[in-house]
């Protein structure tokens, strides 16, 4: 949009330099066809573009908000400014595809959110619901956690973790809105699963990059640098035999094989880590949740122990399942909280083993995130309680795991006083021995 109106209508200054850019990056394809994401500039350009729509959205206070607004949008917000005779970037500002939900009630097509949830419960109204939607959009709205306490609506951007919008995923929308209808050969179905393969490995990201460059030829290798006329001879300088091609120093170089050979060595046994308690004047509180494949429900583990590791209390409850697991760890972390105030407990440590939910109750995680406004509900429970939070292994958290996975076999919620279930205890004492 700013992008458009400082270049001016021919297309031309900023957005030639923008072109450059892009061509230097050297990743022309979609990150499913093995490239960095970017196909298109005329779609990376609008992504951009819709960057600045975010801005202006989000950030009232900057100078670029005041100056737009006061021509544009004087008495509402960017999605509201009208067409004007300013630059070609005002006459449809924040145009988004949009999704109507199929209503059977005439009342309910006005009708807002606060409509479907019940106002004593803070729970979604299911009869309402069911009387109201489809089965599966039904499925759908009981899934989204809804906040105990009073929260100001906001702007989520859902295709981002963080839940700001970004330039990637506003032009992978793009990019997914116009070849969504279009047919795939079989040939491209093989190559996109392929490459889904390889960023879902569970490796550490510079270890799938690694693959992504090897397989797409962009790494260093002294034929790829001969290529680009950088240095004259292609012979591998570690065995001095072959031409160093990318598949020769991973199978082929005598070298680096028996380097390979030397480290496959056994390694020294981990350390091993252990469950520790509380210090005596607070209690610890154990939470995780698990995924029930096939059921659409999910569970949620809860053990509250004192200082010597005894049980003070244990909980199992099964939910709707959440879109995903981070969620479904916010929403743990919440029960575990609001477990810890109904037994009125005053000094707790909640403790998980999800980094996302400990970073997010350390104020890192952004309030945008789709676990953001479960945590300022958090936030808001907790009002003068103390409490302090912690991370550690999941071989530490194994009582309120297996507690998450007992919820499967058990009523929506049981609670056990001064114990757990026989069937996991051994797992507290082996937590206290250990």
């Amino acid at each position: 949009m700013v992008l458009k109106s400082l270049s001016g209508n021919s297309g031309g200054g900023r957005v030639v330099i923008v072109e450059k850019y892009i061509r230097k990056i050297g990743g022309h394809y979609a990150s499913t066809n093995g490239g960095l994401g970017i196909k298109e500039l005329v779609k990376f350009n609008d992504a951009m573009l819709a960057k600045q729509v975010w801005r202006l959205y989000i950030d009232k206070t900057s100078l670029f908000f005041k100056v737009f607004s006061t021509k544009f949008f004087p008495s509402g917000s960017v999605f509201n400014a009208k067409k004007s005779r300013g630059s070609y970037a005002w006459k449809n500002p924040g145009q988004f595809p949009t999704k109507a939900v199929p209503s059977k009630i005439v009342v309910l097509n006005e009708a807002k959110v606060s409509t479907m949830i019940d106002s004593e419960s803070r729970e979604w109204n299911v009869e309402l619901l069911k009387n109201s939607l489809a089965p599966f959009l039904v499925h759908k709205i009981l899934s989204i956690p809804i906040c105990k306490t009073a929260q100001e609506d906001m702007l989520v951007w859902p295709r981002s973790r963080c839940g700001s919008y970004t330039v990637k995923t506003g032009y992978q929308l793009l990019y997914e809105l116009e070849n969504s209808e279009d047919a795939s050969s079989s040939n491209s179905a093989l190559t996109k699963a392929f490459w889904n393969r390889i960023w879902k490995l569970n490796l550490p990201n510079k270890m799938r990059l690694f693959c992504w460059r090897a397989c797409s030829e962009a790494l260093p290798t002294l034929q790829n640098l001969h290529h680009r006329k950088v240095i004259d001879s292609l012979i591998c300088s570690t065995c001095g035999e072959l031409e160093e091609t990318t598949l020769h120093p991973l199978w082929d170089c005598t070298a680096i094989q028996s380097t390979k050979a030397s480290l496959k060595q056994p390694l020294a046994p981990p350390t091993s880590v252990k469950w520790k308690p509380s210090r005596s004047d607070f209690y610890k509180v154990n939470y995780d949740g698990a995924m029930l494949k096939d059921s659409g429900k999910a569970g949620i583990g809860v053990v509250i122990r004192n200082e010597n590791g005894e049980v003070m209390a244990s909980l199992a409850e099964k939910i709707t399942k959440p879109d995903c697991v981070e969620v479904l760890e916010a929403l743990a972390a919440r029960r575990a909280i609001l477990f810890a105030i109904e037994l009125g407990l005053q000094q707790v440590i909640i403790e998980g083993d999800s980094e996302i939910v400990f970073k997010a109750l350390s104020g890192v995680c952004s309030d945008r995130s789709c676990i953001g406004h479960i945590f300022k509900d958090y936030k808001s429970i907790l009002g003068l309680f103390q409490t302090h939070s912690s991370y550690t292994r999941r071989q530490c958290n194994s009582v309120a795991y297996a507690l998450a996975k007992r919820a499967r076999k058990s009523f929506l919620l049981l609670v056990w006083m001064e114990s757990v279930p026989p069937d996991i205890s051994y797992l507290v004492y082996v937590d206290v021995i250990r």
